[in-house]
């Protein structure tokens, strides 16, 4: 027993084992101890048979279990990959969500947008590609403020340059000039005249150009030649020193007859992208339709915008008023002259307002000093002083050499009113406004000129 293990054990060797021990306890040996100790032994032998049972059984019901894992490990690894694809879907679904938020949202922007524009903003929407701008017709001074207006709106450009060549009825300047202004900050009032300082002033010293058509055309050309070097960059493949702003032109009321010829020849200098035509009933007082101004075999380059003025408003009341263009325009010089005096100085009739003026202490400039050019008219040098005492003058810096003065064009930087002359001290009075270093041009005695007219 001492050196047997218990995977040797068999029925013949256990039966040899009883017999040894039953003849022990025949002979009376006290061995009880062994008899129990083998009784053990055959039991845990017999036991062992029925552990290999056991341990099939428990194979089998492994096997099982193995079986059913694997399955269980494939649905997982399934289910893991379609979960993964759903959060997938999830997430382009979102995306998709939120991308179309923002179209509704910023459709909506663009309705509310368009609900509280002025239209003439969708018709010259492509104004930032413009070179110029030509309005024309009745109403064009309201219009002309509305299109100022939408083009400063949220910041669509800066600054928009306004070419006045009306000089009748001039939107920013006084009467008898021909302006370029740069316009920075929109008009709240489009029923209150408004004065600017421009950036280059012409005086032509009259209210029409029936008197002089080449001098008046000659003066729009200069203006304009100003704005393409200043403020327009045609290559847009090169850097620009100074940025593009788009130019409104406010074109003469004087249409008819050489007014016509004359609004042709600038309208083909200037080559406008885009005309409006506010159209009346009357079509005798229309300009002809289309582009009128080019020859039969130019190309069309130009955008036509025909609109019907407007003869009653919102209440069906008739807004078809004849203005009275002398009393606006003497409005107007009332207005420029008025600015010699402060905000709070109170000046509200053309009586108050000569006496202001009387009152007001003028300036004195040596007749020396200053070149005098009479526009539109000869006059003998004999009544030259004569025809200026108490005249409105233009005051205007030239640079040109004596021989060169009767052939140039100089920018004019205000307006003034002859006071008084003596001739016997060489010295003549004049009132003049602040407009663009106005006085301190009038104390260079070789840059300023009178040009006088009767305004």
């Amino acid at each position: 027993m001492e050196t047997t293990q218990g995977a040797e054990l068999g029925v013949a060797l256990l039966e040899s084992w009883e017999g040894i021990i039953r003849d022990a306890e025949t002979l009376e040996f006290n061995i009880k101890w062994l008899r129990e100790g083998f009784s053990r032994l055959k039991n845990r032998w017999r036991s062992s048979f029925r552990v290999d049972i056991d341990i099939e059984s428990h194979e089998q019901v492994l096997d099982a279990m193995q079986g059913k894992y694997a399955g269980l490990r494939t649905r997982k690894d399934e289910l893991e990959a379609e979960l993964s694809e759903v959060n997938i879907q999830m997430g382009k679904a979102e995306a998709k969500i939120s991308s179309e938020q923002e179209a509704i949202q910023e459709k909506q922007t663009q309705k509310m947008k368009f609900q509280s524009e002025p239209v003439i903003g969708i018709v010259l929407n492509e104004a930032e590609f413009s070179l110029s701008n030509f309005i024309h017709v009745f109403g064009k001074t309201t219009f002309s403020r509305i299109l100022l207006n939408t083009l400063l709106q949220d910041k669509r450009f800066d600054k928009v340059a306004y070419l006045d060549t009306d000089v009748g009825q001039p939107e920013f300047t006084p009467p008898g000039c021909l302006a370029l202004t740069i316009i920075e900050k929109q008009t709240p009032d489009l029923t209150i005249p408004c004065l600017k300082t421009p950036e280059r002033s012409i005086f032509y010293g009259d209210t029409s150009s029936k008197r002089d058509p080449r001098t008046y055309l000659n003066n729009v050309f200069s203006l304009y030649d100003y704005f393409r070097k200043e403020f327009y960059a045609p290559n847009l493949g090169q850097k620009r020193a100074k940025p593009e702003v788009p130019l409104v032109i406010n074109t003469p009321g004087w249409v008819k007859g050489n007014g016509y010829d004359a609004l042709v020849e600038m309208l083909r200098y200037i080559a406008p992208t885009h005309m409006v035509q506010v159209r009346i009933s009357t079509e005798s007082k229309n300009l002809p339709a289309g582009a009128f101004w080019l020859e039969e075999d130019q190309e069309l380059s130009v955008s036509l915008i025909e609109i019907a003025s407007a003869r009653r408003d919102a209440y069906n009341r008739s807004v078809t008023i004849r203005k009275d263009a002398s009393l606006i325009r003497y409005l107007k010089i009332f207005a420029y002259f008025r600015q010699c005096f402060p905000s709070d100085f109170s000046v509200d009739t053309f009586k108050e307002l000569a006496q202001a003026l009387t009152a007001h202490r003028p300036y004195v400039v040596p007749i020396s000093k200053i070149k005098i050019k009479h526009l539109h008219c000869q006059v003998s040098s004999s009544e030259i002083f004569y025809a200026l005492n108490g005249s409105i003058v233009g005051l205007a810096v030239s640079s040109a050499k004596s021989s060169d003065f009767e052939h140039e064009t100089p920018w004019c930087v205000g307006l003034g009113i002859v006071r008084g002359i003596d001739v016997s001290k060489g010295s003549r009075m004049l009132i003049a406004l602040h407009v663009h270093k106005c006085t301190a041009s009038i104390m260079r005695p070789a840059a300023v000129e009178f040009q006088h007219t009767k305004v």
